[in-house]
This record gives structure tokens, sequence and C-alpha cells, in this order.
């Protein structure tokens, strides 16, 4: 059983049983591909004094569950600010873009009420887990990446538009290596389209395109709490925001474009 969602071999990730999604056992969960995007902007020539200001991911294809070639270049080299950019590739064809834009850290003094909220959803640690699917067996990695979540639900998960909960992925984004606070949330990052889910019973629910993620301060501690809320048109193309916690408060947020997704009549 593997024991993370890539194997990596130089710039070659290749992903295992669990980087698969609930659409098709064929392509990567978008978490898999968020996590993958996060490891190898931050592996990319770290510069001291610079964090992650902002991640987007554009998912313009589905990426398939083969062997994934990376290349990582600077846009912009800057003395404040350094914009880098990576291409995913399978099989010569790109299938995911990511742009990472890093800024100078410039310690400053900042009026309390001016900073982000320190208001935090209900303590994780007075609320029971749930199981979306599946989960370890004989100790092990189960495959998909859902069944690796541990998830303690706050509000929400009825198909209605809205979601909010703590959340951490129990599963090493490259086998061998511990996830990075920002690897971490790399994963974490796409499941806000999920947990405000808008579905029709036996028909059709909703899929993102795409990730964006803005980080007022890195995230701390295990748990990750997203609190998220999906808008559909009546032409089925809608947008999710997500409010994103740790147990000091809010840190950062996500947004993404989501479209209608007919179900699959077999597993419906």
């Amino acid at each position: 059983m593997a024991e993370g969602v890539f194997q990596k071999k130089g710039n070659i990730f290749t992903p295992t049983e669990i980087a698969s999604g609930p659409w098709s056992p064929k392509f990567l969960h978008g978490g898999a591909t968020g996590g993958l995007i996060a490891y190898v902007l931050e592996n990319f020539e770290p510069r001291e004094q610079m964090r992650f200001a902002r991640i987007n991911i554009d998912m313009f294809r589905p990426v398939p569950m083969l062997p994934l070639t990376v290349k990582t270049e600077v846009i912009r080299e800057g003395s404040r600010i350094q914009v880098l950019q990576t291409t995913v590739f399978s099989e010569g064809t790109e299938v995911v873009r990511g742009m990472g834009i890093r800024m100078r850290q410039i310690p400053t003094e900042v009026d309390e009420s001016l900073q982000p909220s320190k208001d935090t959803p209900p303590d994780p640690k007075g609320i029971n887990e749930i199981k979306l699917m599946g989960g370890k067996s004989n100790g092990a990695f189960a495959p998909t990446l859902n069944a690796n979540l541990r998830i303690k639900q706050i509000t929400g998960f009825t198909g209605k538009g809205e979601g909010s909960c703590w959340v951490k992925v129990a599963v090493p984004v490259v086998e061998g290596e511990t996830n990075t606070a920002l690897t971490h949330l790399g994963m974490v990052s796409d499941f806000g389209s999920g947990f405000s889910q808008i579905l029709s019973p036996g028909t059709s629910g909703t899929i993102n395109a795409d990730i964006t993620l803005y980080l007022n301060r890195m995230p701390i501690g295990e748990w990750i709490a997203l609190d998220a809320i999906q808008r559909l048109h009546t032409d089925g193309i809608g947008t999710v925001g997500v409010n994103l916690y740790d147990e000091s408060g809010l840190f950062g947020r996500t947004q993404h474009a989501t479209m209608v997704q007919k179900l699959n009549p077999k597993a419906s």
C-alpha cells in the first residue's frame, strides 16, 4: 500500500492510488493537484525573509493517474516580490498551471483592529470526527484522497451550498517527506468546493476548475477550519468563497469557480 499521494523522482511525480478523486478513479483529486503545486512552489529556490501571499491553480484539464512532469520558472524576480510559475505535463500535454507570489516580510506595527480576526470556529477538541468514506485499512493509507481526510463537522454538508468543518489530511504529499504547513494547506485548499456542494439528488453536483489561495499568514497546527459558501447561477456556473481558520483565528481565504457536474448514474 502506498504511503504518500505521490512518488517523486527528480521532477517527475507519479500519483499513487491515494491521489484519485471522487469523480473517476482515472483522474487525480483536486486536493492532490493542490498539494503537488504547493509542494513544488515551496521547494523552488526558497528566498529568505519572503513567504507566499497567493497561490493560484488553474485545473483546465482532468489530471490523469499517470507520471507527471513538472517545470517551474521565475516569472518576475524582485527584491520585494517574486512570481513563480509551475506547469504540470502528462505525456507532453499541459494539464495544470500554478502561479505563486512570494512577498518580502517587513515587520510592521499594525493596530489589532486592522489585523485578521482572532475569532475562531468551535474548538476542534470538542467535536467528534466523521468519515466521508473508507479510512485506513490494516494501518495503511486507503485508496482515494477523500478516504484519508479527518473531518470534524461544524455545520452544513446538506448539499445546499454551505459547509463548515475542521479538516486535516492524514497522508504526506510526497512519500517519505513530512508535510509542511503550506503543502498540507495546498491539499486542504481544494475541499471548500466539495464541502459546500450544491446537489440535485441523483443527477448532478458541482466541481471547481481552479483554486485561488490568499494568505494573511501561514497556518499553525494540524487542523484547518474551512467555512465555505457556494452560489450557483441558473446557467450552471458559480463561485465558492472559503474563510480559512486555525486555532488562533482567521489566516486566509480560498476562492473557486465552479460548474455543474453530472453524476455517474452507476454511482448514484
